[in-house]
């Protein structure tokens, strides 16, 4: 973060609030909204009651994704100093709550569980993306075959 820092002209604050507080939510949000978009892009060829639900499911999946970076965006809003020191404020609350202290609650947070929602959302994306967009050619093949 530091060589970032020196390297683009920011402080350390700046890029520290950049990262964790707009990019990771945004690309979590992003990756969230992956299925969903799959999904109304394939509505649009043929509309049918599974592709409906499958579509309701993934618009479920991703509002709280959307709800809570709108959230988070607005609990931190200010200069991205304010909102660096009010995360840091947020942390070490958090982390005496829990008992886990600061160090701890910020790897779970901004590493553990970003990586996990992350992968989680890539996951979901592949296994729609596989399920509705592949199996009809699956189907055809078979049949092709026979």
């Amino acid at each position: 973060m530091e060589v970032m820092a020196v390297l683009t002209g920011y402080t350390y604050k700046e890029i520290n609030t950049i990262c964790f507080i707009y990019l990771q939510p945004a690309i979590l949000t992003f990756t969230a909204a992956l299925p969903m978009l799959l999904m109304i892009y394939k509505l649009w060829k043929q509309r049918t009651p599974k592709r409906f639900a499958i579509t309701a499911a993934t618009v479920l999946w991703f509002l709280p994704f959307a709800f809570g970076t709108l959230k988070l965006w607005n609990h931190y809003e200010g200069s991205m100093t304010e909102a660096f020191d009010k995360s840091i404020d947020d942390l070490n609350w958090l982390g005496n709550a829990t008992g886990l202290g600061y160090e701890m609650v910020n790897i779970l947070l901004f590493i553990v569980a970003f990586l996990f929602f992350f992968l989680l959302n890539i996951f979901f994306f592949t296994l729609l993306r596989n399920i509705v967009l592949d199996a009809p050619k699956v189907r055809r093949r078979k049949k092709a075959k026979k």
